[in-house]
């Protein structure tokens, strides 16, 4: 490896502290660390209270499975009056129930189909009820300290957590796995702090989390390969570290983190492998040929869209691969032993891992698989799901639009002391706009030859374009794994005019308006309350709803 490209002491500490800075605020608030873990199933049960009262609300929270929760009121213990319970309640939040009754016992009757927590009831000055506790009862009233204050993202699922988190903690406890859809490495990460501690929105947010801090020193060390130099890595760090979209997707129980973070370390050691000089250890290229395929099977592994990822390395290693067999005796040295370990590490060790997670978790809630024929048939069905899914959703999006974040995914609304809470899978404008310019810089670089301009583009494309062939609807999300070529984009284009005009004016320009818009638009990537007047100035185009 050239010396530029090796980092100093002083890449470790600038990485680091990129790295720290952002991880520090992205434990902002990110959930809570207790929600109640006791639940009653398949039971009707009466409580009473100590007496005759005013109850203004029910607030209770359900868990895994929730199917038909009944509740009624009454005076006498004898006639009872039936409350309108919502029947698209999700799984692991708290919920509210208005009431504004005068009773004296509350029945409640849950199916074999749900999980109910933790309960609690409201006179209208907001105390809470005293009850008379008894066996047939007492889950739904051991753990009160769990209670929140108010209901809101920190301590509730949102958005496909309800898929996620809860086929994680299905997997942390041994139970079928309701999400199928998707291959399973990314929820059995997720389910290894629920499994180490508990079920609570801070455990099942934490390994997404800590992906997305991960990606920082990923992206810094990708920039310092193809640029050479210490400001331009910082930069790329920079820019990944101050995007909404990166840090509101990264802070919530999905999948993605882990396929953009496996994604990156795969092209990251495709690309030293592919500049490497011919004097180096031939061992040491194939071990980086072996950690590009171990991370695009990890990817493959978590979900499918990443195939698009491996059609790219494909494309970049067969053409460097004709290239060498131009040198003479280059096949029979070294061409024909690549040729086999590459079938190793791109080919049957992911499959081995890919098969060897659903043989290690067979259990799933709508399918088995514990042999060969039965993971063929789940791999069927996850086809048929996504190729001829026709539901419709307000967020749908088409692909060309997602360059320009023209339609942001909304996760999450809610209110936290009279402020409006909210969260939106919505990027810094700055990064995005500049990152669809830069795609233009790079097709145009690409047009004169430029290898790191062909890389980038070339992987970009590949990552977006096969998109254009998928009928079913699709969110902004699905731009994410192209979204960090953007950003590598970004500090070429930058590098390139910096050292055009050899004035630093651009490149500290360009940090300032990113530093400014990612804080401007905190609020809308972190839930963070404000007023409903802050959210309405962030509304720049008529779809960006938040």
């Amino acid at each position: 490896m050239e010396k530029k490209k090796r980092l100093t002491r002083f890449d470790y500490f600038i990485m680091c502290t990129i790295t720290l800075l952002y991880a520090v605020l992205s434990f902002y608030h990110l959930g809570s660390t207790k929600n109640p873990n006791t639940f009653v199933n398949k039971k009707n049960l009466v409580i009473e209270l100590k007496e005759e009262t005013e109850v203004d609300k029910i607030r209770y929270f359900t868990g895994h499975e929730v199917g038909k929760i009944t509740m009624s009121y009454s005076l006498d213990n004898e006639n009872y009056t039936l409350l309108e319970v919502p029947s698209t309640l999700s799984v692991f939040t708290w919920n509210d129930l208005s009431i504004n009754a005068k009773m004296k016992y509350l029945k409640i009757e849950v199916d074999d189909k749900s999980y109910l927590g933790e309960t609690a009831l409201y006179d209208k000055n907001g105390q809470v009820l005293s009850i008379n506790k008894d066996t047939s009862n007492q889950l739904l009233f051991d753990e009160q300290n769990t209670i929140p204050k108010e209901i809101s993202s920190y301590n509730s699922s949102y958005f496909d957590e309800i898929y996620f988190a809860r086929t994680a903690y299905e997997y942390a406890n041994v139970l079928p796995a309701y999400e199928w859809v998707h291959p399973p490495l990314g929820k059995i990460l997720i389910s290894i702090p629920i499994k180490l501690f508990q079920m609570a929105p801070f455990y099942y947010r934490l390994m997404p989390n800590i992906a997305g801090i991960l990606m920082i020193p990923v992206m810094y060390i990708f920039a310092k390969r193809l640029f050479k130099k210490t400001k331009y890595a910082a930069l790329a760090g920079l820019l990944f570290a101050l995007d909404g979209f990166h840090f509101a997707h990264t802070r919530m129980a999905s999948v993605d983190p882990f396929l953009v973070l496996f994604l990156l370390l795969s092209f990251l050691f495709m690309y030293e492998y592919l500049t490497y000089k011919e004097e180096v250890p031939f061992k040491k290229k194939l071990f980086k040929l072996f950690l590009s395929g171990f991370f695009i099977g990890c990817a493959i592994a978590t979900k499918w869209t990443s195939l698009f990822g491996a059609l790219a390395l494909a494309i970049f290693f067969f053409i460097h691969f004709f290239k060498q067999c131009k040198r003479k005796d280059w096949l029979q040295k070294q061409g024909i032993k690549i040729l086999i370990v590459c079938l190793l590490f791109f080919v049957i060790i992911p499959l081995v891992l890919y098969l060897s997670l659903y043989l290690c978790f067979p259990t799933m809630y709508y399918f088995h698989t514990g042999s060969f024929a039965e993971i063929e048939n789940i791999t069927k069905s996850m086809f048929a799901y996504h190729s001829s899914l026709k539901a419709d959703h307000p967020f749908y999006s088409s692909f060309y639009t997602w360059p320009l974040m023209i339609k942001p995914v909304w996760y999450y609304v809610g209110t936290v002391g009279g402020l409006k809470s909210t969260i939106s899978g919505f990027g810094n404008p700055i990064v995005w706009w500049m990152g669809s310019i830069s795609m233009l810089y790079m097709l145009y670089k690409a047009c004169k030859k430029d290898k790191k301009a062909i890389f980038l583009l070339g992987t970009y494309l590949c990552l977006l374009l096969p998109y254009v062939g998928i009928s079913r609807g699709m969110f902004l999300y699905h731009y994410f794994p192209a979204f960090p070529f953007t950003l590598l984009a970004i500090t070429y284009m930058v590098k390139d005019f910096t050292e055009k005009w050899k004035k630093p004016y651009f490149y500290i320009l360009v940090i300032i308006l990113v530093v400014f818009f990612f804080f401007y638009f905190f609020p809308v990537f972190s839930g963070m309350p404000v007023s409903e007047e802050r959210i309405s100035s962030m509304q720049w185009l008529s779809t960006w709803i938040f």
